[in-house]
């Protein structure tokens, strides 16, 4: 079990892609605190499965978007288990909306809890990270950063900013023995991508998937896992795609 004694925070853990996280370093050893905004209930049953994977588990409820409360996230995790060795940064909201009809409220929550909450986020988990033993920062991304998707703007330019982050992260931490990669992904079944859009929009993208399908959870978070591992010990400042090749066309 390459996370053996490892210690996680993933943000946005109590479905979709921040499950399927918990879950996957959960199962390559590592013990995970499972932040959550409102689903409880979905947190707490998060927590049994990493639990029946052999992993310490703890549920942290916090609204990433809020600094306070995302020092407040820390210093919980701080308490409960002493340290951190990986911190990934997958709390997502978003206005999916035309530019024109776009807010500055709309525009300033996604920005607070996608890119403002990965910088925070990752100065916090700096703290934490002991330099001996290293560690790993890892943010999602998506197509969206680079590619037009409709009514994505808010959210895809604040994807953007945490790619550039990355790189700059990584620079700067790679002499406290920190990691900082992201990973990318196409379009990945989640509850939130289908309350988004459409199922016609939806349906059309897993035509032009090379793979002949969406992606998910566990796609992503396999990589993600990966990453954390010292098989990935060479590599930082990286955006990793994971898409099946729809960006190929």
């Amino acid at each position: 079990m390459p996370l053996k004694g490892r210690f996680a925070l993933v943000t946005g853990a109590s479905r979709g892609i921040g499950r399927a996280c918990a879950l996957e370093l959960a199962r390559r050893g590592a013990s995970v605190a499972i932040n959550f905004l409102k689903r409880d209930k979905r947190a707490l049953a998060v927590a049994e499965e990493v639990k029946a994977l052999g992993g310490k588990a703890v549920v942290l409820q916090a609204d990433v978007g809020n600094a306070d409360e995302v020092k407040r996230l820390f210093s919980d995790v701080r308490n409960h288990f002493g340290g951190l060795d990986i911190f990934v940064s997958n709390a997502v909201n978003a206005a999916i909306k035309p530019v024109a009809e776009l807010t500055l409220a709309d525009w300033e929550r996604t920005f607070s809890i996608n890119a403002t909450a990965f910088f925070l986020g990752a100065q916090e988990s700096a703290k934490l990270i002991d330099p001996e033993r290293g560690g790993s920062v890892i943010a999602i991304s998506s197509v969206g950063s680079q590619r037009v998707i409709p009514n994505y703007a808010s959210l895809g330019v604040a994807k953007a900013a945490i790619e550039s982050l990355t790189r700059y992260l990584a620079s700067e931490w790679a002499e406290l023995n920190i990691r900082v990669n992201a990973v990318s992904g196409g379009p990945v079944e989640t509850d939130a991508l289908k309350a988004a859009f459409d199922y016609h929009q939806v349906a059309s993208w897993a035509d032009i998937t090379p793979m002949g399908r969406l992606g998910a959870p566990e796609d992503l978070a396999r990589v993600v896992a990966w990453l954390c591992t010292d098989e990935a010990r060479w590599i930082t400042g990286q955006v990793i795609l994971a898409d099946g090749g729809i960006t190929l066309r």
